[in-house]
């Protein structure tokens, strides 16, 4: 998948890998993964910010996304 240029810069700059294993060291399982139908701009945010925020907020309240993706999970878009 293609990432625009600002989510990528975005994305390296806040740390978002260690963010992702730290998540998945803490639940078990690993985080959805960053796509655009389940993260888009909002208002000055960038879609990896929208991403970052809710990754960051399940780690801060210690519980797993409820985030069902329309991207990767069953009877999604590319049924998988």
């Amino acid at each position: 998948m293609y990432v625009a240029a600002v989510d990528s810069a975005y994305m390296r700059e806040h740390n978002v890998l260690e963010l992702k294993i730290e998540y998945r060291k803490r639940f078990g399982k690993p985080f959805i993964p960053f796509n655009y139908c389940d993260f888009d701009r909002v208002g000055d945010k960038c879609a990896a910010q929208i991403y970052t925020e809710e990754l960051e907020r399940c780690l801060r309240e210690g519980k797993p996304t409820t985030m069902v993706s329309k991207w990767c999970g069953p009877n999604s878009l590319f049924g998988h």
